[in-house]
């Protein structure tokens, strides 16, 4: 709005001076007509910096236009990132309570347990529920640390608390072949590699603890 009325000035003071020169018409001398003529000068001069300014001010609006622009892109590109990460999470903590499902139908009906590879052959089928039981054992941890975000530290703890059963540490020495197809670099795999550390502990532990008697 300023630089407008500024323009509208301009154009005013270029307008009175064409109409001053045609007034003097015939009568006016060299040196009015020079003055008129710096006149035009410093009008000229002024609409060039108008339209620089003009150009700048133009150049800043674009420059920032394009700014939020990004800004809001990046918003609508980190929304779509948190929808695909919850989406992901929900479709895995479904198939994880199928799973769980599964076991418990096992557990349940030993027609259906005698489907699944067993853990250690042989293995009575009292023992091959406790094992599947277990697993529901480990499940639970798993889905509640996984989905709660907690640090390792909780992790940790937990995995303490629940190979304190040696019937515990039984099954996961047992399921240690199908441990073999996690992929390295995932939660779960970490959580298994941190699980194998932690009973290796307990079993040392109890190892020690066996020969100090003996």
């Amino acid at each position: 709005m300023a630089s407008a009325g500024i323009i509208g000035a301009v154009l005013l003071m270029g307008l009175g001076a064409t109409a001053t020169l045609r007034s003097l018409g015939g009568s006016a001398t060299w040196a009015d007509r020079a003055n008129i003529g710096d006149s035009f000068g410093v009008i000229n001069a002024i609409v060039s910096g108008l339209a620089l300014a003009a150009l700048i001010i133009t150049l800043r609006l674009q420059s920032r236009e394009l700014a939020l622009q990004r800004a809001e892109l990046a918003m609508q590109r980190e929304s779509l990132e948190r929808s695909r990460v919850e989406l992901n999470h929900s479709a895995e903590a479904s198939l994880r309570m199928l799973h769980v499902d599964l076991i418990r139908m096992s557990i349940d009906d030993a027609s259906l347990a005698a489907v699944w590879p067993p853990l250690e052959p042989g293995a009575s089928h009292e023992k091959e529920r406790q094992y599947l039981y277990a697993n529901l054992v480990f499940q639970h941890v798993w889905l509640g640390m996984w989905m709660g975000d907690h640090t390792d530290e909780q992790l940790h703890r937990r995995l303490r608390y629940i190979f304190t059963s040696p019937l515990m540490r039984e099954y996961w020495r047992a399921a240690s072949s199908a441990r073999a197809s996690l992929v390295p670099g995932t939660d779960e795999y970490r959580v298994a590699a941190a699980a194998d550390l932690i009973c290796a502990e307990y079993e040392q532990s109890t190892l020690g603890g066996s020969r100090s008697q003996g």
